[in-house]
């Protein structure tokens, strides 16, 4: 009765370890010890299965620090499927002339020669869809390089942007304090003035410049700055915040 897939390939991993422990030359199963190594450790493992379970157990076992490296001091190389595929053909040839040369019959060139032929042009196509799938998945991996690269560049373009608009947002509120502290200054001088001259116009200018430039830093935000500057520079002579246009009322001494 064959044994299911998952206990041939047990039975082998076993074996190959065994003979790596032991340090057996493994790399190429053209040298007619190579292939008699691989022929006693897949013993008893039928022949269809071996394409599947050599490659596939192999580069498992490569995974594992402490035996890739007995398996690399064995002749074998890691990430090289091609190698680890072409293991099983030689195996499977070697298997039908010791059984042949057993039955006492003949070998015949031709025939094995035709077999090898199939083998390695299976073999073959096997490798170039293999590599077909790597390319494809090195195109993949290339292109979501370039995705992940543009879109780092796009990030960093958003945020000195983003800085720039904050920086010149700043700048815009610096300048706006700066004239509404001179407007300020000159509704305070003038309101000095129309106390020695009820005549004077200019409170009511300079309160519209004022009331102009607070307008402004509300809209950006920085109503508050806006009127503890004003409480800071009128002092008393400053009125309270009115709805609904928010703007500083500054109260005109009586004429």
């Amino acid at each position: 009765m064959a044994r299911p897939l998952q206990q041939e390939t047990q039975l082998f991993v076993g074996r190959l370890l065994e003979a790596a422990r032991r340090g057996r030359e493994l790399g190429d199963p053209r040298v007619a010890g190579v292939v008699s190594a691989w022929a006693a450790i897949c013993d008893g493992i039928p022949d269809p299965m071996l394409k599947d379970i050599i490659p596939g157990a192999v580069r498992l076992l490569f995974r594992r620090e402490d035996v890739a490296a007995r398996l690399e001091k064995c002749g074998l190389r890691a990430g090289v499927a091609l190698q680890h595929e072409a293991i099983a053909p030689y195996v499977a040839a070697f298997r039908r002339m010791r059984r042949i040369r057993g039955e006492g019959g003949n070998l015949d060139p031709h025939a094995l020669l035709a077999e090898a032929r199939a083998e390695l042009r299976e073999l073959n196509a096997r490798f170039h869809a293999a590599l077909d799938e790597a390319m494809r998945l090195q195109k993949e991996n290339q292109d979501l390089r370039a995705r992940l690269a543009t879109a780092r560049t796009d990030a960093e373009k958003h945020r000195k942007d983003a800085i720039a608009a904050r920086n010149g947002l700043e700048e815009a509120v610096s300048r706006t304090l700066g004239k509404l502290a001179l407007a300020l200054q000159s509704l305070k001088e003038a309101m000095d003035r129309r106390a020695n001259d009820p005549a004077s116009t200019l409170v009511e200018s300079a309160s519209l410049s004022v009331q102009s430039y607070y307008m402004v830093l509300e809209d950006l935000g920085r109503g508050q700055e806006a009127e503890k500057l004003a409480r800071k520079v009128l002092g008393d002579r400053m009125g309270a915040l009115t709805s609904p246009s928010s703007s500083i009322d500054v109260p005109f001494p009586p004429a």
